[in-house]
């Protein structure tokens, strides 16, 4: 199992505007910032800051460089560079000592602990949930909880038999805002975001979702969709439709990874979306029955976590 700390929890960058304002506010008391410059560029820049503080995320936020930072994020490096030095100087994030790369600061924990939308009841029975279904399975078991149009990688588990290790597919940075991984590749780690819409996790989401909030994020996601699922749209929206009905989703395209994902949705106790699960198995061990054992203790796992739900509803991210 990953560590609880290992990423920040999804819908944090909210948060974590009130810090970056704070830092722009001051800057304009001491006559740092000219104030009409300010108001043309600070929405994107705040854009910026939190795609960058996204991605230092990922891979359960393992330290980078800049120039990796800027390649991913399609900036030149004395912008992404700019960007660090104002997060770390409100504590967003922070340079290794006697080193070139940055990771997330200690500010972020700070500000996790204060939106205690899920409880910590929550994340114990996660914890124990993936692990009872990775022992079930044999595969890799990942919980993802969406974020806006995204859907975060927050938790992860590897039973016995999970899939040899390959590559995430990412989708160019030079193409869209972000870099995505656009498949429930059981390379997924926490911090990994992905669209929703794509992937078995991805449309189990969507299915979940009401009919003009699913317009709405397919109109939007519609090119990044096109270019993973290669399908005119009216089949794509049958698609889902089919799987709303079907309560799960699978995908058995992976075969060059030699795996088959399989995935439900993750609700509240009152049936609102939060996100999905996502089992990966070995695609020569997926056998009907097995595949079919797979969804069974997915939904049960499903079950149990959205008991496990606070009683603060959940609000997915503006990120």
């Amino acid at each position: 199992m990953v560590p609880a700390g290992s990423a920040a929890e999804p819908g944090l960058v909210a948060l974590m505007c009130a810090k970056m304002t704070q830092y722009v506010l001051h800057n304009v008391e001491v006559g740092k910032v000219d104030m009409a410059a300010e108001r043309r560029t600070g929405t994107q820049a705040l854009h910026r800051a939190a795609d960058l503080l996204a991605e230092l995320a990922r891979d359960a936020g393992a330290p980078r460089r800049i120039a990796s930072i800027a390649r991913a994020l399609a900036l030149p490096e004395p912008t992404v560079a700019r960007l660090l030095g104002g997060l770390a100087e409100v504590g967003l994030v922070e340079r290794l000592p006697h080193s070139l790369l940055w990771r997330l600061g200690p500010e972020i924990d700070a500000l996790a602990q204060a939106r205690p939308v899920l409880s910590p009841s929550f994340w114990r029975e996660a914890d124990a949930v993936l692990d009872e279904v990775a022992d079930t399975t044999g595969g890799t078991v990942t919980l993802w909880l969406r974020s806006g149009d995204d859907r975060v990688c927050v938790r992860r588990a590897d039973g016995v038999l999970a899939p040899d290790s390959v590559s995430v597919v990412r989708l160019d940075a030079a193409s869209s805002d972000t870099s995505f991984i656009v498949d429930d590749g059981h390379d997924a780690c926490p911090g990994d975001r992905a669209p929703l819409g794509i992937g078995a996790g991805g449309l189990v989401e969507l299915a979940g979702l009401s009919a003009e909030d699913q317009g709405a994020i397919v109109g939007r996601l519609w090119p990044r969709i096109l270019a993973s699922e290669h399908m005119p749209r009216s089949e794509y929206d049958a698609q889902v439709d089919a799987l709303r009905e079907q309560g799960y989703a699978t995908d058995d395209s992976h075969d060059w990874q030699h795996s088959f994902c399989t995935a439900v949705a993750l609700t509240d106790a009152a049936g609102a979306l939060i996100g999905d699960l996502v089992v990966v198995q070995r695609l020569e061990l997926a056998s009907v029955s097995r595949r079919l054992a797979a969804v069974q203790a997915l939904q049960r796992a499903a079950r149990r976590l959205a008991q496990s739900v606070s009683d603060r509803p959940y609000s997915a991210s503006l990120r």
